[in-house]
């Protein structure tokens, strides 16, 4: 982190894998906590799609789902998020967003998944329209929380962090979430 002190304001820093605590670094070290985001969110929620489409027997592209937490093993998938033609995933599966949250959780993404979630994420970065997608962000009172990164549906336009999305969640994954948070700082 020593070494980015000298970065300017305007640098923007994709961070993968384990992207929680460097992001919180980069945001303490003095970087402006719209320019720093971590992308392994969106490798996580394209499997997450994927493996609920293998379970669905649909296409990954007809569905919907965001990933929410502590990247890459402690995330939570909101049910309110999870959609199919509009309709809620449970409705049709009452427990394939579980399973497939699990299969997602069991294994970090390899270097391909993070290479294509930096390059998707640089290019909603770089787009005139804003573009919604979860990645790993510096809360700034989100979710009840300050100071502390955790994966989170951003909308990211003009080459920052636009605003974070609020994602309905149920008190059980309110609790997820937080116990995931505290799990992490406990570390």
């Amino acid at each position: 982190v020593d070494t980015l002190r000298g970065a300017s304001a305007g640098t923007l820093l994709v961070a993968a894998a384990y992207a929680c605590a460097l992001v919180e670094d980069l945001v303490a070290a003095g970087l402006a906590r719209e320019r720093v985001v971590g992308s392994v969110p969106v490798a996580q929620a394209a499997a997450l799609r994927r493996h609920l489409a293998e379970r669905l027997e649909v296409e990954p592209r007809e569905l919907a789902a965001t990933v929410l937490g502590v990247p890459p093993h402690a995330l939570l998938a909101p049910q309110s998020a999870a959609v199919l033609g509009g309709a809620p995933v449970a409705a049709r599966d009452p427990s394939a967003l579980r399973q497939a949250l699990a299969a997602v959780s069991r294994r970090a993404p390899g270097p391909v998944a993070l290479a294509a979630a930096a390059a998707r994420v640089v290019h909603a970065l770089d787009g005139a329209r804003a573009s919604v997608l979860p990645i790993v962000a510096c809360l700034d009172g989100e979710y009840g929380h300050r100071g502390v990164a955790l994966a989170v549906p951003a909308r990211l336009r003009a080459g920052r962090i636009e605003s974070i999305m609020d994602v309905p969640l149920e008190p059980v994954e309110r609790i997820a979430l937080e116990n995931a948070t505290q799990r992490r700082h406990r570390a």
